[in-house]
């Protein structure tokens, strides 16, 4: 996110992730006391639709920045005002009769349960639905057009302490490239490793729902950059670690997915990646290309600077409490 040089500027635009400005009124984070659900009232099994990346980075967030908050409680009695239903169908009845009975006075929904547009969206207990990027917002627009103007963006986001290049990584990167694949036909990812060796390049392959986390820490610390392999993300949890790694990103986006019967054709396997962050590619020659020029480039990325301003933790929860406080 550009950085703003004149004091004039900074008072009349905020960015979209940082922190809104206060005159004369406490902070966000000391007024906006938040409940996060994921499941019903003394319902104990998890939910097998809960994002445990999602669920980690709203707590997280909250926390970091001081803002009250419970975690699924127990007692209705110990619901705050402001709810937050990340997934579960039930749960989200449940907080819809809070919000009838006036228990609750703001109620958001998702990313876990926007992610297709289905009616109860347009329950009229939900302030806002939220959703985790601009082309999942647009899918779910042409799904349900009575969403426009009640369904907002909002990533989570990455712990930047955790997922923190060593000082001397830089120094012990040789020729290593990650290459993470996610849900892709073998063939397609031997085709690109073996792009990288006859372009110098020694890829480590990293395999979706296959590694833990210091797993994958470990191995974008030896790489200079990584290839993504995804037909879609709707945000991309792993990119934004890589990032925070400071690892740019080749990323391929054939821009068009099936899924449930329909064709997505204005899709993105990374919705958020820029020219700090990398590239994208489409055909195997457009990535033959950039593996000719990759190298010079690799100074002129960003990506862990613009992770720390656009997608900490603390960043999405802020965030998330600019989202409560709009009418």
């Amino acid at each position: 996110m550009s950085s703003f040089i004149f004091i004039l500027t900074v008072v009349i635009f905020i960015p979209l992730f940082q922190p809104a400005l206060q005159s004369k009124e406490e902070p966000l984070h000391l007024t906006t006391p938040v409940t996060v659900i994921t499941r019903p009232l003394k319902q104990f099994n998890p939910d097998p639709w809960e994002h445990p990346a999602v669920t980690r980075s709203i707590q997280k967030g909250l926390e970091k920045i001081g803002c009250r908050y419970n975690f699924n409680p127990s007692r209705i009695a110990d619901v705050y005002e402001n709810v937050i239903v990340l997934n579960n169908f039930a749960a989200l009845e449940q907080a819809r009769a809070w919000k009838r009975q006036r228990k609750i006075k703001k109620l958001l929904v998702g990313p876990n349960l926007t992610i297709r547009g289905v009616a109860v969206q347009l329950a009229p207990e939900i302030d806002y639905c939220i959703t985790p990027s601009e082309w999942i917002k647009n899918a779910q627009i042409e799904d349900q057009p009575g969403l426009a103007g009640r369904i907002k963006i909002w990533p989570s986001g990455v712990d930047p302490v955790f997922w923190s290049p060593d000082e001397n990584t830089g120094k012990e990167k040789g020729n290593y490239v990650l290459l993470y694949c996610k849900q892709q036909p073998q063939e397609f990812c031997l085709a690109v490793e073996s792009i990288l060796r006859i372009n110098g390049w020694n890829p480590i392959r990293i395999v979706y729902g296959s590694y833990k986390a210091k797993e994958y820490k470990s191995a974008l610390k030896k790489c200079k950059f990584a290839i993504f392999l995804s037909t879609c993300e709707t945000q991309g949890i792993a990119l934004a670690e890589a990032w925070s790694m400071d690892v740019p990103t080749l990323v391929w986006n054939p821009a068009v997915f099936f899924d449930w019967g329909r064709w997505y054709r204005e899709s993105s396997s990374c919705p958020y990646l820029n020219d700090q962050l990398g590239h994208e590619w489409k055909e195997l020659t457009d990535l033959q290309i950039l593996l000719k020029t990759i190298e010079s480039k690799l100074p002129n990325f960003q990506p862990r600077n613009w992770v720390l301003k656009n997608m900490t933790d603390e960043v999405s929860a802020y965030h998330l409490l600019r989202i409560f406080h709009q009418s």
